[in-house]
């Protein structure tokens, strides 16, 4: 039984080893302000974040990468001419995280100079359902009516595809962007040509693998098997190592017995020999 344990023990700490390095490696790159997103099947997007013009939007999203919140979320709605959207844990639009933060945006009276151009990331909110009258100067819409809705972001974020006219009008002052991707828009760009469905959200999930201050975590994410495939190399692992062990307790067990039958025949011939001598 003990070199059950040992055996068990030792393939445990052998297969825990690389995930406690990188545990370690994450914890060293949370000071930066760069962001690796691994996409399951599409590849990698790289994106800068910007805490001088959105330092509250920029500390919650730092916070949910090092939290591992973004991992294994899909993006839900893409508009190839517009944006990718995601980090909704629900997958539906309707989710979001615990915490809501303010609206860094000039809307929301807070001074943000990042454009809303080809490659900026900002955050999704809830919309006022007359927020787009408001903006066009329809209407008249209270403040203390709008602000609710202006500091609802929390988990869900996009990045924008392309650079134009409509999308900067309407999106600057309107949404707190925080930062910028500086690598990986080829991967947005075929993100953003998915087939999708009449909410515009992809009919073949596009999923983050994971979302990390470490390169090479997620490079690794994007090589690796799916986490199925590594349930089941263990639970092989774990049944090979129970396999074995038993074949070794049956061993002893059967060159007990032997030995235990030799002793045994070999009394039964000492007594047969001893009872020919007191005959005699």
């Amino acid at each position: 039984m003990k070199r059950i344990l040992s055996l068990l023990l030792i393939f445990c700490i052998l297969f825990s080893l690389p995930f406690a390095v990188h545990a370690e490696d994450a914890n060293e790159n949370e000071a930066s302000n760069i962001v690796y997103l691994a996409v399951e099947d599409y590849g990698l997007i790289v994106v800068e974040l910007n805490p001088e013009e959105a330092p509250i939007t920029v500390a919650n999203f730092k916070k949910l990468v090092a939290e591992d919140f973004y991992d294994g979320l899909i993006f839900h709605r893409v508009i190839e001419s517009f944006m990718i959207q995601g980090g909704d844990p629900k997958g539906n639009g309707t989710g979001g995280a615990d915490e809501h933060i303010k609206g860094e945006f000039s809307m929301n009276n807070v001074e943000n100079n990042i454009k809303h151009v080809r490659g900026t990331i900002s955050m999704a909110r809830s919309g006022h359902p007359y927020e787009g009258y408001h903006n066009a100067g329809y209407v008249d819409i209270p403040y203390e009516e709008r602000e609710p809705y202006y500091n609802s972001a929390s988990s869900q974020f996009f990045i924008v595809t392309q650079t134009s006219k409509n999308n900067t009008s309407s999106l600057d002052g309107n949404y707190a962007a925080f930062g910028q991707v500086i690598e990986g828009m080829e991967v947005v760009d075929k993100i953003a040509a998915v087939k999708t469905d009449e909410k515009d959200k992809p009919t073949s999930a596009v999923r983050i693998a994971v979302a990390t201050f470490d390169r090479e975590e997620a490079e690794a994410a994007l090589r690796t098997f799916p986490a199925w495939a590594i349930v089941l190399i263990v639970v092989v692992g774990v049944a090979a190592v129970v396999g074995v062990s038993a074949l070794i307790v049956r061993s002893n067990g059967k060159k007990g017995m032997q030995s235990a039958k030799t002793n045994a025949k070999n009394a039964g011939n000492k007594k047969q020999t001893s009872n020919k001598k007191n005959r005699r």
